[in-house]
């Protein structure tokens, strides 16, 4: 008979439970170890990560700080060479990288500005005026009153006379805004024709145009020469009573030309031709103030070179103050002459024996001083050999003999002079700047007209004034 199978529980000695325990439990801490240290790890690599990123943000600040000081550096330097333009350039740049208040960028502006006129870059001179004007606000100071006077000279350098009138009306007239159009005194009416209203603004716009008509008749007229004709034709006009009889011409003539128009004199040949004419001549300076210009620009070694080409006027002149006796005889002027080289007072002889009563009283001291060049020695008149000898004596030294004048006979002493003073190239070199300019547009424009004349084939014949030439030479060519 089979026996049936013993079932029971199986029983664990106490070591093997606990070693078996032990076993489990160490695999349970190794692999949450093993997280934990995963993700410290990837913690630390997001903080390094991190880190990285703000030590980039923090250095690339540095660099732009370090970028600003050398533009800035930069910059100063190139106004301190007188370089505007390149001084403009850098002065971009370091507000492209510099971190500054509205404020600070408004004066930096202003700087701008200052070097944009200096280059004659007026149009631009302004617009920067205007943006550093805004940007200071009420903080302006006294950059306000600058900003007013340095966009006057740009106008009056554009020849902006009329703008130039509204502008300084607008800033003293605080209600004149640009929604409202203008100053007050701009929209001012100052006339009427019937309905049409004539404003302050009118008139000097109409006062413009005449004067560019004036200019215009002038032929042959350099920019510099144009511009202060323009500038000296419309300070004429600020006397209020000067602008209303102006005033006064152009509504006359406004109203007889509309009664010549009724006539139908404006449809005359007569008329037409003079039209002509004067469209000719007006066209033809225009042509010249647009073309001159920009074909005679002058670098800064041109400057350099007609500095040193024209050195002698860039000088303050020698200024030498004499003293002088006049007398009604040579042999009276040659006892005076003798007492004053004989050690007497020379004052002192003056007041005793010249006959000038308008320097005896203060010891014969004349009170203009004598120029280093010409002929010409004040209280005397023009003695070139006393002028010679006046240049080479020594102060307080009495000349030994006495001259003629138209007024009698000198005994003269030398009581003060003053050298010559050589300025140089820096101390005047917006001056010659301007007179390189001047020299250069006078040449241009002889060269730009011979050039038109040859591509226009031009030929003139000037020996028909004097009878001589023919017209078979004529048209043979004859000419020059």
């Amino acid at each position: 008979m089979m026996e049936s199978p013993k079932l029971q529980v199986p029983q664990y000695s106490r070591g093997a439970t606990s070693a078996g325990v032990s076993r489990g439990m160490m695999f349970v801490v190794v692999a949450l170890l093993a997280v934990v240290i995963g993700l410290q790890s990837i913690s630390l690599q997001r903080a390094r990560s991190g880190d990285g990123q703000n030590g980039e943000t923090v250095e690339g600040g540095r660099r732009n700080g370090r970028d600003a000081e050398l533009e800035q550096a930069l910059a100063i330097k190139l106004e301190d060479r007188n370089l505007p333009e390149a001084a403009v350039e850098t002065w971009d740049r370091y507000l492209a990288v510099a971190e500054m208040s509205a404020v600070d960028e408004g004066k930096i502006r202003f700087r701008m500005g200052k070097l944009k006129q200096q280059a004659a870059r007026y149009q631009d001179a302004v617009a920067e005026y205007y943006r550093a004007e805004k940007l200071l606000g009420d903080q302006a100071g006294d950059l306000s009153q600058k900003i007013t006077v340095n966009v006057r000279a740009c106008l009056e350098g554009l020849g902006q006379f009329a703008d130039l009138t509204r502008e300084m009306a607008s800033r003293a007239d605080e209600s004149g805004t640009p929604e409202t159009g203008g100053s007050l005194e701009d929209r001012q009416v100052v006339a009427q024709i019937g309905d049409e209203k004539i404003t302050v603004a009118d008139f000097d716009r109409m006062l413009t145009e005449m004067i560019e008509r004036r200019i215009g008749m002038e032929a042959g007229l350099s920019a510099e020469e144009a511009q202060s004709a323009r500038k000296e034709m419309h300070d004429q006009f600020n006397d209020p009573q000067a602008r209303t009889q102006q005033l006064q011409q152009f509504v006359a003539a406004r109203v007889l030309a509309d009664q010549a128009r009724k006539g139908g004199l404006h449809e005359l040949a007569a008329f037409r031709a003079q039209m002509s004419d004067l469209a000719d001549q007006l066209l033809a300076t225009r042509l010249m103030l647009d073309e001159i210009p920009k074909r005679a620009t002058v670098t800064a070694e041109d400057v350099e070179r007609y500095y040193e080409a024209n050195k002698a006027e860039y000088a303050d002149a020698a200024k030498i103050s004499i003293a002088h006796v006049l007398c009604d005889s040579e042999e009276k002027a040659n006892e005076v002459l003798e007492k004053a080289r004989g050690g007497a007072f020379f004052g002192a002889l003056a007041v005793e024996h010249s006959l000038d009563g308008g320097t005896k009283e203060n010891g014969g001291v004349i009170g203009q001083p004598m120029a280093d060049s010409g002929e010409f020695v004040p209280g005397i008149g023009k003695n070139p050999e006393l002028h010679v000898a006046v240049l080479v004596a020594a102060k307080d030294a009495v000349l030994p003999k006495s001259y003629a004048s138209d007024r009698g006979w000198h005994v003269v002493k030398v009581v003060d002079r003053v050298e010559r003073v050589q300025k140089t190239l820096e101390e005047v070199r917006e001056r010659v700047a301007a007179d390189a300019r001047a020299a250069r547009q006078k040449e241009v424009t002889q060269q730009y007209i011979e050039e038109l004349l040859r591509g226009a084939e031009v030929t003139f014949y000037p020996d028909a004034f004097a009878g001589q030439g023919t017209v078979e030479g004529a048209a043979n060519g004859d000419g020059v």
